[in-house]
């Protein structure tokens, strides 16, 4: 009895001080699940910063100091603006709340990155713990006096290395997890503190799950060659669901299925890439819960935000459902059909197909005889809204971009600009800039004055 009680408590002492990252069945997985077969140094460096604040300038603005990161700092960052936003107790005061208030933000971020994952398996957090040697407490000291520092000035190690210095906790519930993280969230500021969260939340989903939902694309989370997340970490941080694709729900092609993004997220996403048509993003990631998007350019991610609610839409089920089967008769997204499509765009949701009742309908939505019948046209027959949304023709916005190279006067700020949204008979500006053609795949007709003379930039 004596024995099984001393058992039992050094197993206690053990789970509270963390258990060696080496000693998990998954970690050489988990290894190659991010980076792929190889890990170059110059890459792992890159990832290798910690959840940095530019407390000079815009003090809940998160720093990033190379190229790779992004996928997991502007997730963070998008999550601690709904939070700072959107708290009653911030109020005008988001952009400069009290240190203990930020940290309160940063762990309800970090909690609802996990609540997405909706596993009901153990919960992980990973962090880099020092040894109390000589050596590692002036390093200690030394990362902590120098968080805005270039990640140049910081002391390298291989990845063994770093590997070798990581503990892991494992908790039955997400509030034993977020005790533990509000303890110990200034850990995620120092080096490292990105892999941890990203190590932490590969973890809770399940190496199995992600290895499910990466078989599509067959990549690792981390491009190997040239270091960036790939869109699977992307949806992963966003919705909990690593697919690399960005429509709505599942969808077959040629027997395969391919799963996209089930549900209204809470932030959003937008990609130059629908610009450029070489893809085209569904309404659960264009219509977010909260005013807030990420915007990706060919190589980075940044943030666009407002604190105007009336920009986000509810998710009526059966409404986007019947947007989804209008596009598949408008492949080319005219926002129309051909009449003669009608009877089978109605028989593929279900609706009264007889001849008759058909031609009626016809009749009414093509009143003209062109031949087509809009998307608009439809939807308000079959499927009005609940509620006439109202869209402000102008609203406040903002841009958050990390990178200080690619902010104005090389400071990490928010731009703020006011944006407009023009009728399509008025002459649109003449001005072409990434930004506004990325933000057009959401509103065709917006137009944006920025405050500063310079225009923020996606990269």
């Amino acid at each position: 009895m004596e024995s099984s009680r001393e058992n039992l408590h050094h197993e206690n002492d053990k789970l509270a001080s963390g258990i060696d990252f080496n000693s998990l069945s998954e970690s050489k997985d988990l290894t190659t699940l991010i980076w792929g077969n190889s890990i170059k140094q110059d890459i792992f460096e890159r990832w290798s910063q910690g959840l940095i604040f530019n407390n000079k300038k815009e003090p809940t603005a998160l720093l990033q100091y190379s190229g790779g990161p992004c996928a997991v700092i502007t997730a963070v960052q998008a999550y601690l603006l709904k939070e700072l936003i959107f708290c009653s107790k911030c109020g005008d005061n988001w952009r400069n709340p009290e240190k203990d208030e930020l940290n309160k933000h940063l762990t309800d971020s970090l909690l609802s990155i996990y609540i997405n994952l909706s596993t009901e398996k153990t919960k992980y957090l990973l962090f880099y713990e020092l040894e109390e040697t000589n050596q590692d407490i002036e390093l200690n000291k030394e990362s902590k006096s120098n968080v805005t520092e270039s990640s140049s000035k910081r002391a390298k190690l291989d990845y063994d290395a770093f590997i070798g210095k990581i503990k892991v906790y494992k908790f039955s519930t997400l509030n034993e997890l977020k005790e533990k993280l509000a303890v110990k969230i200034d850990n995620y500021k120092l080096d490292y503190g990105v892999l941890c969260i990203l190590y932490s939340l590969i973890l809770t989903k399940g190496l199995d799950e992600i290895e499910r939902e990466l078989e599509e694309s067959g990549e690792s989370l981390i491009d190997p060659l040239h270091g960036h997340g790939s869109q699977c970490l992307t949806n992963l941080m966003l919705c909990g669901i690593a697919t690399s694709n960005v429509f709505d729900g599942d969808k077959s092609l040629e027997g395969l299925s391919l799963k996209g993004i089930p549900n209204q997220s809470s932030i959003g996403f937008l990609t130059i890439m629908e610009y450029l048509r070489y893809c085209e993003v569904g309404w659960n990631l264009k219509n977010p819960k909260y005013p807030i998007w990420i915007l990706a350019s060919e190589t980075h991610l940044t943030v666009f935000f407002s604190k105007e609610t009336s920009l986000v839409q509810k998710n009526e089920s059966s409404r986007q459902t019947a947007i989804q089967k209008f596009k598949s008769f408008d492949p080319d997204d005219n926002g129309f059909v051909k009449s003669e499509d009608l009877e089978g765009l109605m028989a593929s949701l279900d609706l009264l197909t007889e001849k008759e009742y058909v031609d009626c309908i016809k009749l009414q939505l093509d009143a003209e005889n062109l031949g087509i019948i809009t998307q608009t046209a439809f939807l308000n027959e079959f499927y009005p809204e609940s509620e006439q949304q109202i869209i402000p023709t102008d609203f406040r916005v903002y841009h958050y971009n990390g990178l200080a190279r690619s902010n104005q006067e090389n400071e990490v700020h928010y731009s703020e600009g006011k944006a407009r949204l023009i009728d399509f008979t008025d002459q649109p500006g003449l001005d072409l800039n990434s930004i506004k053609s990325c933000l057009q795949t959401k509103w065709p007709t917006i137009e944006i004055d920025w405050i500063e003379s310079r225009v923020p930039s996606l990269n």
